[in-house]
């Protein structure tokens, strides 16, 4: 999505031919009729490219289907699909649904919804929803260690990408023992100003890809925690 006030913005999702140089020539049309830019992501397969363009048009006077109709004479693209703002200045793509990561059918939670989710749910059931989120952890975590191929590091770099946050693992494989770092961990973010470690979520995600990296059930403690003030959150793991 974008968000530009006083801007006569648009969303265009371009269906391209996968080849080299395509990109410039739909470029060149847009630059032709004086159509800026904003954000592009693109996504492509062996043959298709699948791009979606946020533009602002406020300095052309070009027709939007003379403009659809121009980025579609090209030979190098195949459909192309118009986004109009919910409100003037806002786009959001609501055409490509559902949203994949790599094939796997994902959902974006903001902030603000997870905090409700974690705090409403301590706030009802106290321990009781403590418990709740660690055992729900540790099936995500080892859920999510089988989807990333098994592989630790693979695993690391989808939790930062994908927004949980920034892990740092340190595995002793034959004392079954470790340290994990974590920076800016969403769930730690939510609690501040707790006056004890705040993780079970992330805490037991941690014990779950723990559980299938070392084969054995483990013991999770968060000894430091953002949320009480330290800098960084971190987490012992020790074999039980």
């Amino acid at each position: 999505m974008i968000y530009v006030p006083n801007r006569k913005v648009y969303g265009f999702i371009i269906l391209m031919k996968n080849y080299p140089g395509v990109l410039a020539e739909v470029s060149k049309v847009l630059y032709e009729y004086n159509v800026n830019i904003l954000k592009l992501f693109a996504t492509s397969n062996p043959e298709v490219a699948d791009g979606i363009f946020f533009c602002d048009l406020t300095e052309s006077n070009v027709d939007l289907d003379e403009l659809k109709s121009s980025l579609e004479s090209l030979d190098e693209v195949i459909e192309v699909k118009i986004i109009k703002p919910i409100i003037p200045g806002l786009v959001i793509d609501n055409l490509h649904f559902p949203l994949l990561l790599y094939k796997i059918r994902c959902v974006i939670l903001i902030e603000d919804i997870l905090r409700e989710m974690v705090k409403g749910m301590r706030s009802e059931w106290g321990s009781a929803a403590e418990a709740f989120l660690y055992y729900l952890g540790v099936r995500i975590g080892r859920t999510f260690y089988k989807a990333h191929m098994k592989n630790l590091d693979f695993c690391i770099a989808a939790l930062k990408s994908t927004g949980i946050g920034d892990f740092k693992i340190n595995i002793d494989y034959e004392k079954g023992m470790g340290e994990v770092t974590v920076k800016d961990s969403i769930e730690c973010s939510i609690g501040i100003k707790s006056d004890k470690p705040f993780s079970h979520l992330i805490r037991g995600v941690i014990a779950g890809i723990a559980m299938e990296v070392i084969g054995a059930e483990v013991e999770v403690i968060e000894t430091r925690c953002v949320a009480k003030g330290d800098e960084y959150c971190v987490f012992q793991i020790k074999k039980k």
